[in-house]
C-alpha cells in the first residue's frame, strides 16, 4: 500500500484544489504506531485541530521512513 501511495505522492507532488490551495494529509495509526491508513485532504481548513496535516513533502519523508523502518 504504501509504495503505491508513495509514487502517486511523488508523481503528483504540489497539486491544488480548484481554489488554488494545496492538498494536506492525515495519517493514521494502529496500536503498534505503524501507519495504518493515509487520506488525503483538499479542504484542510475545515479539519480544525484534532489531527496533524501534512504536506506532500511532509508526507514522503514520512512514508519513506516507514517504508525503511518495515525492510
Amino acid at each position: 500500500m504504501f509504495m503505491n501511495t508513495l509514487q502517486l505522492i511523488k508523481r503528483t507532488i504540489g497539486i491544488k484544489d480548484k481554489w488554488g490551495k494545496p492538498r494536506k494529509w492525515i495519517v493514521y495509526y494502529d496500536k503498534k504506531d505503524n501507519i495504518k491508513e493515509v487520506k488525503c485532504i483538499y479542504k484542510a481548513e475545515r479539519y480544525p485541530g484534532s489531527r496533524p496535516l501534512y504536506s506532500d513533502k511532509e508526507i514522503i519523508k514520512i512514508l519513506t521512513n516507514e517504508k525503511l523502518k518495515r525492510l
